[in-house]
């Protein structure tokens, strides 16, 4: 809940010279609303398919025989455009009433994430009265799993009366509904893995699905109880690459049913229990449908889950379209090549990544909003949006694959989907592996402990655990443990994690660096997600540690440095868009899976961008037994420094 408190929008808009009445934008009606007298001037069939809650209905072409009522006070006045409600306005001005149009109209309302009421039009005249919600009833039916369905034939969705075609190409439904609505939608993000995963539940009897779950799960459990639901259902869009699935824990820990996807072939069937979900199967849950698209480009086996609103319309209006359609981008069809051992799979992926666009995606209806399972900052696309959710029709006008599917030009299309892709983290194959086969369920895990420094000096001593130095590059720069492994507290711990250990080959467990045990617990979610599992526990100190200093190198000293090799630990994007001459491209992400690639002797110093990435790759090779030498302030350091030389030249 917002908690700034609500202006008067006397004070948020200056009125212009000559114009009798006051414009505010949606937003600033929302700081008002529902307090405010709001009335809305289309036509009754306008506004019977769609209007914001609360509004007064009085026709634009009625308002002057009508006056008898209007409340008394300030009137927000709003159309579809603004343009007949500036009308209303005026003359409304004109008789004396104080008056403030809405700018936009109900399409900007929509557009910004305000509610709206949405009521079916039937295809032929009835006497059907508006579906409300009353809330979940004291009792809920018994239901403890879903009904699964095959698919019927359904009628062609049609955009709301009361949204024009173009607007509602660009217009957004708030994600998560109360009071009047029966469905919940709960975006979950994790920024250390750019990952989104979605609670969708059903108010009306309180039950609930959790699509492309992560292995932490306290937060679906949490979320379920705050809004007095029951977990019945997970399913997930596909065999994920970037990220342990929490699909077998969340169902060990709540009885919910598995629904995986049985499409993609032989060669990509998941190799656990449960429900195989095909092209037009649906999950219901109370007056909720969650259709099953096969939608394969990014990987064989890849759905979309299409989902439908029962309390409100007939008609889908939800798409969660895993890592098939993102803000902007598409999920890369590489990733087989890169991360699971194929050969030459993108082509083939990204020809079906065109054929799911153009058959499955751009065949739904304009308004229908798309929510990712990824956002920017993945390595699952080239140019993630950081925008959380759009709409088929916005990713239809504005996307860059756009043009390419209107002119129907596959190659065109294939060639920019390849070119430019990001290096792919070597972790990423034993995440295909390991959720095919089905992750290790954890159970309920128990607190982390404090560990005394004596234990842990021995253990590091006999190679038996691995510290974690969990500081910034900076601080570790003056000092840190021997051997240690820098995986920086924060948002990335995940992500860095996975590149420094490999729970597959290193079997020490972890030591962290922690400032208590909320922090330690907090770091052993981010990296159990990536299947690190092995923690010990953690201490608060470096005293009674071993330590040593990392050595650095200043960038004006690296040219007459004896190295065997200077290393580029950023993307490879990065490395084309400007690097060290004579450097070596190998990202921090795939380091230590190709040290066949590094000089076996001699130093080699290491830089990335700005140091942090740096003193995580640097770390772990010192650990594998590297001499490594890390450029202070990497590249970033390096191209100041070569401005400067160069303008202390042109001064001369």
């Amino acid at each position: 809940m917002n908690s700034t408190p609500r202006p008067d929008l006397n004070t948020l808009k200056a009125m212009p010279a000559g114009q009798a009445y006051r414009t505010v934008t949606a937003d600033e009606l929302a700081t008002v609303w529902p307090r405010a007298t709001l009335v809305d001037v289309r036509s009754r069939e306008e506004h019977a398919t769609a209007h914001v809650p609360g509004s007064l209905n009085i026709p634009l072409d009625e308002l002057p025989s009508r006056l008898a009522d209007l409340p008394g006070g300030t009137l927000y006045l709003m159309c579809g455009s603004g343009k007949r409600s500036s009308q209303a306005a005026r003359i409304l001005t004109d008789r004396g009433y104080h008056t403030v149009n809405v700018a936009g109209g109900i399409t900007e309302w929509y557009r910004a994430g305000h509610p709206v009421t949405y009521h079916h039009t039937p295809e032929s005249p009835s006497r059907e009265q508006p579906r409300t919600c009353l809330g979940r009833p004291a009792q809920a039916p018994a239901q403890t799993v879903p009904q699964l369905k095959r698919p019927r034939p359904q009628p062609a969705c049609k955009i709301p009366s009361g949204v024009s075609t173009l607007d509602s190409e660009q217009t957004f439904k708030p994600l998560s509904t109360q009071g009047e609505h029966l469905m919940l939608i709960e975006r979950i993000y994790d920024e250390d893995l750019a990952q989104a995963s979605y609670l969708i539940g059903c108010q009306a009897n309180g039950t609930a699905v959790v699509v492309d779950g992560r292995r932490d799960i306290a937060v679906y459990q949490e979320l379920a109880e705050k809004n007095g639901m029951k977990i019945i259902a997970v399913t997930e869009t596909h065999i994920h690459a970037d990220y342990l699935s929490g699909t077998r824990e969340l169902a060990a820990a709540t009885g919910a049913k598995i629904y995986v996807s049985g499409e993609g072939g032989p060669d990509w069937q998941y190799e656990f229990d449960g429900e195989r979900l095909y092209d037009g199967d649906k999950i219901t849950i109370g007056n909720i449908s969650i259709q099953a698209l096969h939608t394969p480009g990014h990987t064989p086996e890849h759905l979309s889950f299409l989902v439908t609103d029962g309390a409100f319309s007939d008609q889908p209006g939800y798409l969660l379209s895993g890592d098939f359609v993102f803000s902007g981008d598409l999920g890369r069809p590489d990733l087989l090549d890169e991360a699971a051992g194929g050969i030459d799979t993108r082509f083939e992926g990204a020809k079906q990544l065109f054929a799911s666009l153009r058959d499955k995606f751009l065949t739904l209806p304009d308004y229908v909003q798309v929510h990712p399972a990824h956002g920017a900052g993945s390595a699952c696309g080239k140019a993630l949006g950081a925008i959380p959710s759009s709409t088929v029709g916005y990713e239809r006008l504005y996307a860059w694959w756009g043009p390419y599917l209107a002119a129907n030009d596959e190659q065109g299309f294939i060639d920019e989907l390849l070119d430019g892709q990001p290096d792919a983290h070597a972790y990423f194959g034993r995440m295909k592996r390991e959720n095919r086969e089905g992750p290790a369920v954890m159970g309920e895990r128990t607190p982390l402990p404090e560990i005394a420094t004596a234990t842990v000096a021995a253990g590091l001593e006999a190679d038996t655990l691995t510290f974690v130095d969990t500081r910034s590059n900076g601080e570790v720069h003056e000092g840190t443990v021997a051997r240690s492994l820098n995986i920086p507290a924060g948002k990335s711990v995940a992500s860095y994690g996975a590149w420094v250990v490999n729970p597959e080959t290193d079997k020490n467990p972890l030591v962290l660096l922690a400032d208590g045990q909320e922090q330690a617990q907090d770091m052993w979610d981010h990296l159990v997600r990536v299947g690190v599992d092995n923690v010990a526990g953690y201490v608060t100190s470096l005293d009674g540690l071993p330590t040593f200093t990392p050595k650095l190198i200043q960038p004006e000293e690296l040219e007459g440095f004896d190295a065997a090799m200077v290393l580029d630990v950023r993307n490879k994007t990065e490395h084309q868009a400007g690097h060290i001459p004579g450097s070596y491209q190998l990202s921090g992400g795939r380091v230590m899976w190709h040290l066949d690639e590094l000089p076996a002797e001699g130093t080699i110093v290491s830089y990335c961008q700005s140091g942090v990435r740096n003193s995580v790759a640097a770390s772990a090779l010192r650990r594998a037994g590297y001499n490594v030498v890390e450029l202070d302030g990497s590249y970033a350091a390096w191209t100041m420094w070569q401005q400067t030389r160069q303008n202390a030249v042109s001064a001369k």
